[in-house]
């Protein structure tokens, strides 16, 4: 069996245990010869398909996928890297992910329309992304589904709708999720089809994001609303022309100073400190 099989077949063993962060602290082996790992190596197989099928890194299609014990899913292409984490597929989503962009835990994207994360984000553990709709219209008797919904239709009683129907392919349209560069989403967020959130967003733990975003907003609750810009409009417009997350591996170790300026106390050009 390959290393990479082996350590996603240990840490599906271990984390399905309430403990999982002390197994991984002291005695991980004691776990790993009890099991019978067939049924792991199959699902490995199954998600490791559909990431390549379905996920590409910077519109590119993955080159190579491992599986860290702990960091989860890693994607290469072209030398750039992107981290899905323990992700949780469970829909049809096709995903667009850039550079050096992480969820660091087990978070799920549900749905079947397209999902696209910018470059160097920050994405918490236990966020869930819904691409398609999920909504129910509201203006009628009843939010329930009497049409289509397959429950109604295993016990036989669907009915013909046609407004209900005509409302629910209105909600449709609102689909896909775009997610910018350098943003930082706190654990436990909700993100509705539809989204689109900018550059240096930050949304905080817990929120439910039903609205865009705009550009470096702090944004926290359900629903979510904007609490504050991080920076002054001035910084804002200078770093969204910037676009630092575009700059080469090379040019980014550079340029120590631009990254280690305290913006919230800067009024300058800060293309003066760029090299």
């Amino acid at each position: 069996m390959d290393k990479n099989k082996q350590n996603f077949i240990n840490d599906l063993i271990i984390r399905s245990h309430d403990n999982f962060d002390q197994i991984y602290k002291f005695n991980p082996e004691f776990f790993l010869n009890q099991y019978d790992h067939l049924n792991y190596q199959h699902l490995y197989d199954r998600i490791l398909n559909y990431i390549i099928n379905n996920i590409s890194l910077l519109g590119e299609k993955i080159s190579d996928v491992e599986y860290h014990e702990r960091f989860g899913w890693v994607l290469s292409v072209n030398f750039n890297k992107a981290y899905l984490g323990k992700i949780n597929l469970t829909g049809n989503t096709k995903v667009d992910i850039g550079r050096m962009t992480y969820f660091s835990g087990a978070s799920t994207i549900n749905g079947n329309d397209i999902l696209t994360i910018g470059s160097f984000c920050s994405l918490a553990n236990g966020i869930e992304i819904f691409t398609s709709n999920i909504n129910h219209p509201t203006n009628f008797t009843t939010t329930y589904n009497l049409h289509s919904n397959s429950r109604i239709i295993d016990n036989a009683m669907e009915m013909e709708l046609p407004n209900f129907i005509s409302e629910i392919r209105n909600l449709e349209k609102k689909k896909g999720v775009t997610i910018g560069n350098d943003v930082w989403i706190g654990r436990d967020v909700l993100v509705m089809n539809g989204i689109k959130i900018g550059d240096g967003c930050i949304i905080g733990t817990r929120s439910t994001i039903t609205r865009n975003c705009e550009p470096y907003g702090v944004y926290v609750g359900t629903p979510a609303r904007l609490v504050k810009y991080r920076f002054s409009q001035e910084i804002i417009n200078q770093l969204l022309e910037i676009c630092w997350w575009k700059w080469s591996f090379e040019i980014i170790r550079k340029n120590k100073r631009f990254f280690d300026q305290d913006l919230n106390n800067y009024t300058g050009n800060l293309k003066e400190i760029i090299i």
